[in-house]
């Protein structure tokens, strides 16, 4: 049996790395126990009840595990086998997109489809997808980008709808969206308006294709897949899984722009 945990299980990027993660545990015959804390919960306390009460052979971790100031490894044990998804860990296995990577291919796909204005809202959680954007954008000649960038810390379809009205006041010629949760509010309000114009989000979620939103693709299917298969590896004594963090075995999924009718 593997332990699940995640803040949150209603968060479409979760749900499809579960699903990844889901695909390799019914070929391996292992059954998954799916734990998330309570609101504002200590997370070394949830993740104590997993692996004590529910006698659980491994961890498998989702992101937003950054607010314990507690290491990872002294958290759940010396001994436990444990991977991280979707974020980078010192101490602990990670599987995680290359969030760098993907902003520059945001605005390489935007500069392509001519926009020299674009409007940003970004995550502050994932910074390198700001930081690679606009440096893009300086790198070839336009130096006021930070004028049409937004930082929003908590994020939906409504803020996206909001924000989307107050950037237009400065004229962008496309929009970045750090989420298609943003993506898709704002894509609704520039739909509204009769506005056209380059969109590009970021996860490529469930939803992204029907909206024929054009964005940044995580791979969140494929990391819940290698996860599993590095956790099974700990788990079966194909690995060890207490090496020096020297060794720590991480993978970086390249991310990949899906291109759809915005």
């Amino acid at each position: 049996t593997v332990g699940i945990l995640s803040p949150l299980f209603t968060l479409p990027s979760h749900q499809i790395i579960m699903q990844g993660a889901h695909r390799v545990a019914t070929s391996r015959g292992y059954h998954l126990l799916l734990t998330s804390p309570p609101p504002g919960a200590d997370l070394a306390v949830a993740l104590e009840r997993a692996i004590r009460q529910f006698h659980v052979d491994g961890m498998l971790l989702i992101a937003e595990l950054a607010h314990s100031s507690a290491p990872v490894r002294q958290m759940i044990g010396p001994l436990m086998p444990a991977v991280c998804a979707d974020r980078s860990f010192p101490d602990v296995p990670s599987v995680y997109a290359d969030n760098y990577r993907g902003g520059q291919l945001a605005a390489e796909h935007l500069w392509e489809r001519g926009c020299r204005r674009p409007a940003v809202l970004a995550l502050p959680k994932y910074p390198a997808r700001r930081t690679a954007f606009t440096e893009f954008y300086r790198e070839h000649g336009i130096n006021d980008i930070d004028k049409r960038c937004v930082e929003i810390t908590e994020f939906s379809e409504r803020e996206g709808h909001d924000l989307t009205d107050h950037l237009l006041r400065l004229e962008p010629d496309g929009f970045f969206y750090g989420s298609d949760l943003l993506a898709i509010g704002g894509l609704h309000r520039l739909r509204t308006l009769g506005k056209t114009m380059p969109v590009i989000g970021y996860d490529n979620l469930c939803f992204a294709g029907p909206m024929g939103l054009t964005t940044v693709d995580q791979q969140y299917e494929n990391m819940g897949r290698i996860s599993f298969e590095m956790l099974v590896q700990q788990i079966e004594g194909h690995r060890s899984f207490y090496p020096d963090p020297s060794q720590i075995d991480n993978r970086v999924l390249t991310p990949q722009v899906i291109v759809r009718e915005t």
